[in-house]
């Protein structure tokens, strides 16, 4: 297939602290995040990588220069929002469109996106996400599967919350969509919701409702995905890179 990969990385970081460096840029084991997701990407071979920037955009440019392409989310609106502005950038011969943050991918070994991306090919997916099981305590977003153990609901972090549910599974952020799957359905984002933002895990839901065919890829090893959201997930991120 023809795939592109379109990198999530407009984010300020406002739980960063002080640091008013555009968040892909933090260092992890003496390099900035951003640069383990391209080099993923890279070592994977996509045909074109489309890294979204916002905050310190030119700092994020001067940093990987000509690697890839850049579209400019020019308000934070959202996950949602950013993939279709970088959607934007994508080449017309592309059927297969990738996405993924620039601050939480720097531990997937590459082995792992690859089998990813040969099971949503096998499986003729047109939705394809990564999970991983995580402590109940986590504070991140959960999937909710049917009987059948197929997919049935996503919720954000506030929402799991308050629905009663229990699961260990998690979101963990990459996917696999159909090019013209994802074309058709960008625009029926909405924002009607707590953080009025538009979400990119509300078109696993559109796709469920509608009937698509969603895959669900769990990690075999939960480590492969850490978030870098604090200073102290940033301090445990360096130490991780050191094992």
């Amino acid at each position: 297939m023809n795939i592109s990969a379109i990198v999530l990385a407009a984010g300020k970081g406002t739980r960063m602290g002080d640091s008013n460096k555009p968040k892909v840029l933090l260092e992890i084991g003496r390099r900035p995040m951003i640069e383990y997701t391209i080099d993923k990407l890279n070592s994977l071979r996509v045909s074109e990588i489309i890294l979204v920037v916002g905050h310190g955009a030119e700092d994020v440019k001067t940093c990987i220069g000509p690697l890839c392409r850049y579209a400019y989310q020019e308000n934070p609106e959202g996950t949602g929002d950013a993939v279709k502005v970088g959607l934007q950038e994508v080449s017309s011969n592309s059927d297969t469109v990738m996405v993924l943050y620039g601050d939480d991918s720097a531990f997937y070994k590459v082995e792992t996106l690859k089998k990813f991306m040969a099971s949503h090919i096998e499986s003729g997916d047109v939705v394809s996400i990564i999970t991983a099981d995580k402590p109940q305590t986590d504070r991140v977003g959960r999937i909710i599967r049917d009987e059948n153990g197929q997919f049935k609901l996503t919720l954000e972090v506030w929402e799991y919350k308050k629905s009663g549910l229990k699961t260990d599974e998690v979101n963990c952020g990459v996917y696999l969509f159909d090019k013209k799957w994802l074309k058709n359905h960008i625009d029926q984002l909405d924002n009607n919701n707590d953080k009025k933002e538009y979400r990119i895990t509300e078109l696993l839901n559109l796709a469920h409702a509608e009937g698509t065919k969603i895959g669900l890829f769990k990690l075999e090893d939960p480590g492969e995905w850490v978030g870098v959201n604090t200073p102290e997930e940033l301090e445990r991120a360096n130490k991780l890179m050191q094992i």
